[in-house]
C-alpha cells in the first residue's frame, strides 16, 4: 500500500521530470557588453508607432549606452532618447540572443522594463 506522502512524492518527481524536459537551453552572456547591439536596427514588420502600436520600427544603439527610439524606419529625428542597462542576456538553443533591460527616458522619472530578442534567422530586434 502506497501512502499519501509517497504518492505526492512520486507526483512531484514526475512533474519535475516533465518540466525539465520542456526547458530550453540558454547560455548566459555578460550584461556589460553592448557591442553586438551598436548600430541601427530596423523591423519593418512593426507598423509605424501610433495609438495602437508602441513598438518602434527603428532603434539606434550608441555607446553610452544610448537607446534612440524612432517611430518609423525612415524618420530622421528620434521620438525619444534613453539610457539603458541589461539585467540579463542569453543565447537560446536556436542561436537567438534574448535580453531583459531597464531603460529610462531623458526627462522622465520612472524606468521602463523590456524583454526582447535578436532573431538569429533575420537579424531583427523583436519586442516580447
Amino acid at each position: 500500500m502506497v501512502s499519501v506522502v509517497s504518492r505526492a512524492t512520486i507526483l512531484i518527481l514526475v512533474l519535475a521530470v516533465l518540466l525539465a524536459s520542456c526547458a530550453t537551453t540558454k547560455t548566459p552572456l555578460p550584461t556589460d557588453n553592448i557591442d553586438e547591439l551598436l548600430g541601427t536596427w530596423v523591423n519593418p514588420d512593426y507598423p509605424k508607432i501610433n495609438a495602437k502600436s508602441w513598438f518602434p520600427q527603428k532603434i539606434v544603439i550608441k555607446p553610452g549606452p544610448i537607446y534612440e527610439y524612432y517611430a518609423g524606419r525612415f524618420d530622421l529625428v528620434p521620438q525619444s532618447i534613453s539610457t539603458f542597462v541589461f539585467t540579463a542576456k542569453w543565447i537560446d538553443s536556436e542561436g537567438n540572443v534574448w535580453y531583459r533591460m531597464i531603460w529610462k527616458f531623458k526627462g522622465e522619472g520612472d524606468p521602463r522594463y523590456e524583454m526582447g530578442k535578436i532573431n538569429n534567422q533575420n537579424q531583427t530586434w523583436e519586442f516580447i
